[in-house]
C-alpha cells in the first residue's frame, strides 16, 4: 500500500479536523474488516494481524474479539486494539493513516485537507501451513531452581495447610508427591510478584523431562492476576512423563492432570493450552485425549490443537463439554464425583485399543503410519457413556 507523502500529511493536519476515530469505528465493524483482510476468523478467534511478532506467523488464531465485538487482543503477542489497529498492523501504518484508509473504505466523505486513500487492497491468500519441525533446545533450569523445588517437595509432606488444600481439591498426598508437587509457604516463592501468597509448586519440563520452569498456584484467596504465577522464562509441561504412554489425557492445569492421575489415568498439563508446536513431534503417545476446560477459551483452542496434533501424526480426540455435565473442568468433576467422566473410561477401554490395533495393522501392512493416523483423526470424539 502506498503511504502518503510527508507534505500531504502536514497539509492534512494544517487543514480542518479529519473524520474522528470514533466515526470510523462506528461505520467499519471489526468483524467486517477481519473477514475482508482474510485473517482466518472462526467465531471470535482470528489470525493475529501483528504477524511479525509471531515466529512462524500466527498459525493458531491467537487473537480474540471481545464479547462487545468492538475490540480484540492477541494472547500470543499481547497486541490489542480496535478495527483501526487491525488495519495498521496488517499494513504497518500509523493510526492516523489507518483511520483515513478505513474512512475512505467506508465511503465517509473526507473534510477538506484530509488525505484520501484508496480502499485497502485484498491481501494475498494465506500460505499453506508450514510443516512442523523440532523446537530449538531451551535452557535447563538453574541448579538453584532444582534445589528450591526439592525443598518445596519436602515441605509438602509436613505442611498441614498444603495437605488440607490438596484434600479440598480431592488430591491424596501420595498422588501429589508422586507427581512431583511441592509447597512454598508465604514469602518463600522465588518470584517476587507472587511471594506474598503460599503456593503449591509444580515442575514444568520439556517433553523429555528437562526442568525449565516452575508454576506456583496460590492456596489462599487473592487477586486473580496473582492466583497463577510462573518464574520468568518459557513455560513447560507438567507431568511430561505421561506423554510416553500409548494414550494420554492432555489438560489445561495441574489439578486437572493430578485428578486424572488420582483416577489412575496418564495425564499431562500444557498450562492453559499453550504448547510449542514442535513438542507434539516429541510426544511418544500415539493417541491424545484433549480435555480442555468447558469454557469459551478452552473450546476456542480445541480445534487448533487437534489440527496441530494431527499434523504431528497423532490421533487426537476431544472430551466434549457436555461430558462434564455442566462442570467447568476435570478437577471440579473429580471433587464432586470422586471419579472421572465416563467418556474417559470409554477412551481408554474402547477407542485406545481400537485405534492402536488399526495403527499396528497399517504398520504391518506397510501403510505409512502418518496416513493411517490422519485418517483416524476424523473419528468421532468420545461420547458420554
Amino acid at each position: 500500500m502506498e503511504k502518503p507523502s510527508t507534505l500531504s500529511v502536514m497539509t492534512a493536519y494544517l487543514g480542518a479536523p479529519r473524520i474522528s476515530f470514533d466515526a470510523v469505528k462506528e461505520q467499519v465493524s471489526l468483524r467486517e474488516i477481519i473477514d475482508y483482510l482474510q485473517l482466518a476468523r472462526k467465531g471470535r478467534s482470528f489470525r493475529c494481524p501483528n504477524n511479525r511478532a509471531h515466529k512462524h506467523g500466527d498459525r493458531n488464531r491467537s487473537a480474540y474479539i471481545a464479547e462487545s465485538w468492538d475490540s480484540w487482543r492477541c494472547y500470543g503477542c499481547q497486541a490489542f486494539g480496535s478495527v483501526i489497529d487491525v488495519y495498521r498492523y496488517v499494513y504497518d501504518v500509523s493510526k492516523e493513516e489507518a483511520r483515513d484508509a478505513l474512512a475512505e473504505y467506508a465511503g465517509l466523505a473526507p473534510v477538506y485537507g484530509a488525505v484520501t486513500k484508496p480502499a485497502p487492497p485484498k491481501p494475498p491468500e494465506e500460505s499453506p501451513r508450514a510443516p512442523l519441525g523440532p523446537e530449538a533446545p531451551l535452557p535447563a533450569a538453574a541448579p538453584a531452581v532444582h534445589a528450591f523445588l526439592q525443598r518445596t517437595q519436602e515441605n509438602l509432606l509436613t505442611s498441614r495447610h498444603a495437605i488440607a488444600y490438596l484434600e479440598g481439591r480431592g488430591i491424596p498426598l501420595s498422588v501429589a508427591r508422586a507427581a512431583g508437587l511441592g509447597y512454598a509457604p508465604r514469602g518463600l516463592w522465588l518470584h517476587a510478584r507472587g511471594a506474598s501468597q503460599p503456593r503449591i509448586i509444580a515442575p514444568l519440563t520439556t517433553p523429555d523431562g528437562t526442568l525449565i520452569n516452575l508454576y506456583g498456584r496460590s492456596t489462599v484467596q487473592c487477586e486473580k492476576r496473582l492466583r497463577h504465577d510462573f518464574l520468568p522464562g518459557p513455560k513447560g509441561i507438567f507431568h511430561a512423563r505421561s506423554l510416553a504412554e500409548e494414550g494420554v489425557i492432555v489438560v489445561e492445569g495441574i489439578f486437572d492432570a493430578v485428578s486424572c492421575l488420582a483416577g489412575r489415568r496418564p495425564s499431562a498439563a500444557i498450562m492453559g493450552l499453550s504448547i510449542r508446536d514442535g513438542w507434539w513431534l516429541e510426544m511418544k503417545a500415539r493417541l491424545i485425549l484433549l480435555a480442555p476446560d468447558a469454557d469459551e477459551a478452552g473450546q476456542r483452542r480445541r480445534e487448533d490443537l487437534q489440527r496441530i496434533g494431527a499434523q504431528a501424526g497423532k490421533t487426537v480426540f476431544t472430551l466434549r463439554p457436555d461430558c462434564l455435565a455442566g462442570i467447568k473442568d476435570l478437577n471440579e468433576f473429580w471433587v464432586k464425583h470422586q471419579r472421572l467422566p465416563n467418556a474417559i473410561d470409554k477412551f481408554f477401554h474402547v477407542y485406545l485399543p481400537r485405534e492402536i490395533s488399526k495403527l499396528d495393522a497399517a504398520r504391518t501392512a506397510g501403510i505409512p503410519t502418518r496416513t493411517a493416523i490422519s485418517t483416524a483423526t476424523s473419528a468421532a470424539a468420545p461420547q458420554a457413556a
